[in-house]
């Protein structure tokens, strides 16, 4: 099986039936952390993509000219680049730091009701849920764009009304993939509550 067709079946199973992924899946640190840094290195670059224009006209606007000189300026034609750059390690880096939360809060949570989740299989649960980083990168484009959609087939009158939800869209696309995450990981993990036996030697991942 080629890479790609791997990496498709391995996300979607663990998206659309995370119990029966995690109950065929290969424990193994290894795969798990590349399935996990090709879905975060998607997501994260669909996000810049997306946002990066937003956030250099933000720092522009914000920047204390009179300090010192914008970055924009001070860059000249590599501030675009350098700026793409920076909002993809930026995305990166809190989609990693959410995902280390959810192992965290998995293991805090396995202890209180006596589950047997060790690292290794915390980050085989994230890392096969992580395919849902990439749909909360879609929702967020996609959701204000329907929602525009829907707005522009409907009478002014009712269409204004959804202006303050539009613009609150692309955060709650981003949110309700998250939760997805979060939901996938649960069951995902759920499923294998009891897989390592007692006195069995915990892995580190």
């Amino acid at each position: 099986m080629g890479l790609p067709l791997a990496w498709v079946l391995s996300t979607a199973g663990g998206l659309l039936a995370p119990s029966r992924q995690l109950r065929r899946a290969s424990i193994v640190p290894d795969g798990s952390r590349v399935l996990l840094t090709i879905n975060i290195t998607i997501a994260a670059a669909l996000l810049t993509l997306q946002s990066v224009k937003t956030i250099t006209a933000m720092i522009v606007a914000f920047w204390p000219i009179t300090l010192i000189q914008s970055p924009a300026v001070m860059l000249g034609p590599t501030w675009m680049p350098t700026a793409l750059i920076l909002v993809f390690f930026l995305w990166s880096l809190l989609i990693g730091l959410l995902t280390r939360i959810e192992r965290i809060g998995i293991h805090f949570y396995s202890r209180r009701r006596s589950w047997r989740i060790d690292p290794v299989l915390s980050l085989v649960g994230t890392a096969h849920a992580s395919g849902a980083w990439i749909g909360a990168a879609l929702a967020a484009r996609l959701l204000p764009l329907a929602l525009e959609s829907l707005a522009n087939s409907l009478p002014a009158a009712i269409s204004i009304h959804l202006a303050a939800v539009r613009l609150m869209a692309a955060p709650l696309g981003f949110i309700a993939g998250m939760i997805w995450f979060e939901m996938a990981t649960y069951f995902g993990l759920r499923a294998c509550r009891y897989g390592n036996h007692p006195g069995v030697r915990i892995q580190s991942a």
